[in-house]
C-alpha cells in the first residue's frame, strides 16, 4: 500500500509541476498590448522544453497587475516570449491559421511556419512545419513526409539547391533556412 501510495505521489507530483511561467507580450487584433505571465506546459524531465501546444488555441496570462486573462488565439496578431534557452519565440495567426497560434520562422518572399499539436496517440508534441511559395502555394511535412522531397518541390527542382539538399540534413533548421535564401536569390 505504501509502495503504491509513493508511486501515485510521484507521478501526480511530477505532473502537476510541469507548468511555469515566461514573461510574455501580446498584441491583439484590436491593437491593446497585454503584458504579463504567460503560463506554458514544460517536459518533466527537461523543464526547459516548452511544449508550444500548450497556448497554441489559448493562452493564459497573469498580467502586471495580477489580472489573470485567458486569450484565444483567434483575438491574438502576435505573441512574443523568450524561452528557456534564451531563443525570442514569435508566433501568430493567418489567414491560413485563423483560430490557432503557429510559430512564425522566417518571412521574406517565402514564408516558413511551425505548427504544434498534442498526438493523440502518444501524448507528445506533432510539429508541422508549412512552407508558401513567392505565390503562396503550401508545402509542408511533419512527422511521415519525406523533408527533402517538400524541400525540392518549394525549390522548384532548382540543381543547385538539389546538391545542398541531398548532401544535408534537412531536419535542422539552420540548413532549411539556407535553402529558404538560396531560393530566394534565384528569383
Amino acid at each position: 500500500m505504501k509502495k503504491t501510495f509513493l508511486t501515485l505521489f510521484f507521478f501526480v507530483s511530477l505532473f502537476a509541476f510541469c507548468q511555469k511561467t515566461v514573461p510574455a507580450e501580446v498584441i491583439l487584433k484590436n491593437n491593446d498590448t497585454v503584458i504579463g505571465q504567460m503560463k506554458i506546459k514544460v517536459n518533466p524531465f527537461d523543464e526547459k522544453y516548452i511544449y508550444e501546444y500548450s497556448f497554441c488555441n489559448k493562452i493564459k496570462l497573469v498580467s502586471k497587475t495580477g489580472k489573470k486573462i485567458n486569450i484565444k488565439a483567434k483575438d491574438i496578431s502576435e505573441l512574443y516570449f523568450i524561452n528557456f534557452y534564451n531563443y525570442k519565440q514569435k508566433f501568430v495567426t493567418t489567414e491560413e491559421s485563423k483560430n490557432y497560434l503557429t510559430e512564425e520562422i522566417y518571412i521574406n518572399k517565402v514564408r516558413w511556419y511551425k505548427h504544434y499539436s498534442l498526438d493523440s496517440f502518444g501524448g507528445s508534441q506533432k510539429i508541422t512545419q508549412y512552407f508558401y511559395d513567392e505565390n503562396g502555394k503550401e508545402f509542408s511535412f511533419g512527422l511521415f513526409k519525406n523533408h527533402k522531397k517538400v524541400l525540392k518541390k518549394l525549390t522548384k527542382q532548382n540543381a543547385e539547391i538539389i546538391k545542398f539538399i541531398d548532401k544535408y540534413n534537412m531536419k535542422q533548421s539552420r540548413n532549411i533556412l539556407t535553402i529558404l535564401k538560396m531560393y530566394e536569390e534565384s528569383l
